[in-house]
């Protein structure tokens, strides 16, 4: 289907019929200049709720271990590529990153036990180690797991810091 503009500034006809803006954005997209499929339009990969649903639940139940993106695109049929793109463009976040996040809202229960070591608290939240587990704690929070531990039990937890630990929450109670 050939398409051509009928004066410079002038709208594009295709088959003698008038395109408007919309479509032409997308016939000037679809140059061989960018080599964009005009069918395409510059939608971006989407998971289906249901989709979208597994892929957390199978997050879920790997938390205590590496997530493995090929097992979880491949029972969705899709390349990790593809599942990766369109998980953050569904959940607005990329799968490790939700899965960290995952991590720690699990990780920020077990702190409110005094009783459990944070060595142990990373273990079992599957960090590799202390120190990984510290890293990914702080980076998200600002703020180091002791500290964090040492706030909550005096009531000292700033405003930022509660509702951070109340989004993370909502993480975890995946349906």
């Amino acid at each position: 289907m050939e398409a051509r503009r009928s004066m410079a500034t002038g709208p594009i006809v295709r088959q003698g019929r008038r395109i408007d803006w919309i479509e032409r954005s997308s016939i000037d997209a679809a140059s061989p200049a960018t080599g964009r499929d005009p069918d395409r339009n510059g939608d971006r990969a989407q998971l289906a709720d249901w989709q979208a649903k597994l892929a957390k639940k199978m997050m879920v139940a790997q938390v205590h271990r590496p997530v493995s993106l090929s097992d979880i695109a491949g029972r969705l049929g899709m390349t990790v590529n593809h599942f990766s793109k369109a998980f953050r463009s569904t959940v607005g976040v990329a799968p490790y990153h939700w899965f960290m996040q995952l991590r720690i809202a699990q990780s920020l229960e077990l702190l409110k036990n005094e009783d459990l070591a944070i060595s142990k608290i990373a273990s079992d939240c599957g960090f590799v180690d202390q120190s990984h587990f510290s890293k990914a704690f702080r980076r998200l929070l600002g703020v180091s797991p002791g500290r964090w531990r040492r706030r909550f039990k005096v009531g000292m937890l700033t405003a930022g810091e509660q509702q951070l630990a109340g989004e993370l929450r909502l993480i975890s109670s995946v349906p």
